[in-house]
């Protein structure tokens, strides 16, 4: 069957261990990215919050636009971590 791109395995025993062995530095690298796409936006936020001159409309705009980077990256980083550990699991399991 294979895997979707997030990288849900769907019959992980269709594949050797050596495939899940793989994919585990793959996965890390798609965290990493997946990480740093909504921490640039959560740095852009506290930017804009500090830049001067302070508007309210501006900083609420920017809070509000802060916790929402920081649950994408908190989202993405607990995905990300369970599809590694999972890579792990199935490597381990299959002996490859």
């Amino acid at each position: 069957m294979g895997k979707s791109g997030n990288g849900f395995d769907f019959d992980p025993d269709d594949r050797p261990g050596s495939y899940h062995r793989a994919e585990i530095p793959k996965r890390q690298w798609v965290v990493a990215v997946s990480v740093a796409i909504p921490a640039m936006a959560a740095v852009a936020s506290v930017r804009s919050i500090l830049t001067l001159p302070q508007e309210v409309f501006w900083i609420t705009a920017s809070s509000v636009f802060l916790m929402a980077s920081l649950a994408a990256i908190v989202f993405c980083w607990m995905i990300g971590i369970e599809s590694i550990e999972s890579a792990k699991y199935f490597a381990e399991r299959f002996g490859g």
